[in-house]
């Protein structure tokens, strides 16, 4: 089993969402954090868990983050279906693009840089009507002014049900 499906799994265990864990690349690494990267990703956490209306409307939490890395939790209501009683397309994208821009988050400087997207592809694989969503992301390549991520999200069993790509524009200013 992979390393990535390793972490996947043990976050899925239970019903619900596990506390939230910062790591490196992989979870030997949790240590090699330097301070700022620390303070930047727990910055994050409180950013995107707490202070996103729209995670909150969705019912998205961000339970895991790494360098260039992210995992979603969703757990699956009535309100998230489309009108034949599967999750709407839309949220499997919406859960998809934050994953991807959450793991963009970990390796900019929010100082002098932003970023968005300004391209989503989605492949919708599978339909999930009840359960749990679970999205993970990372970056494929960060540049200058343009990054290229990807995500994968899953279903409580771990049956993939959609995968997104995404590019995400990097805007950069100088320092006063």
């Amino acid at each position: 089993m992979r390393e990535e499906e390793e972490k996947l799994t043990s976050a899925r265990e239970g019903t619900t969402a596990p506390a939230p864990f910062i790591a490196g690349n992989s979870r030997e690494e949790e240590n090699k954090l330097t301070p700022k990267e620390l303070a930047r990703f727990e910055q994050i956490f409180k950013e995107r868990a707490n202070f996103s209306p729209y995670y909150q409307l969705l019912g998205m939490k961000l339970v895991e983050l790494g360098k260039g890395r992210s995992l979603f939790h969703l757990p699956v209501e009535k309100k998230l279906h489309n009108v034949r009683g599967i999750v709407h397309g839309g949220v499997l994208a919406s859960i998809a693009d934050a994953a991807i821009g959450v793991s963009l988050a970990t390796l900019v400087d929010h100082s002098r840089e932003a970023f968005i997207t300004v391209e989503l592809k989605v492949n919708f694989i599978s339909a999930v009507s009840d359960g749990e969503l679970w999205a993970e992301g990372k970056i494929i390549k960060r540049g200058r002014s343009i990054a290229v991520g990807e995500a994968e999200v899953r279903d409580g069993a771990g049956n993939i049900a959609a995968k997104g790509i995404a590019t995400l524009l990097i805007k950069q200013w100088a320092k006063d």
